[in-house]
């Protein structure tokens, strides 16, 4: 699918960040001229079949769609789940700001360091592939 898998947040987002094609978080939104807000790889293959917005049916030129760029920063400070502690009843959760993520809780034991380490790998390799810029 083109957008964020819903289970990555630490409580589930608002309905108005959802892809109506994919079901996910919007991932490099884009707005139609009809207003309505989809992934830009939903659209893009929604459009390669049919040339009509998904929601409303109206007809969609490829060239009048815009990136929403405000709306991909909102959903980017939007606190995702991060690694579990010791204690799988506690998960650490950050927040994706720029190409850095923060932890709201350090970790207390040599797992929780192995594991925050495994994490700042991850989101290194999902910075690297612009998952949180």
């Amino acid at each position: 699918s083109g957008g964020y898998d819903l289970n990555l947040f630490a409580s589930p987002p608002d309905c108005n960040f959802l892809c109506s094609v994919c079901h996910g978080v919007l991932k490099r939104p884009v707005r139609l001229p009809c207003s309505h807000i989809f992934c830009k790889k939903c659209i893009l293959r929604w459009l390669a079949r049919q040339n009509t917005c998904p929601c409303c049916r109206k007809e969609v030129k490829r060239k009048k769609m815009v990136h929403v760029n405000k709306l991909r920063k909102t959903i980017g400070r939007l606190e995702v789940k991060v690694a579990q502690s010791t204690d799988s009843h506690h998960p650490w959760v950050g927040q994706s700001q720029g190409q850095a993520c923060h932890l709201q809780r350090k970790p207390s034991t040599a797992q929780a360091s192995a594991d925050l380490a495994k994490f700042e790998s991850y989101t290194t390799y999902l910075c690297d592939l612009g998952q949180f810029t």
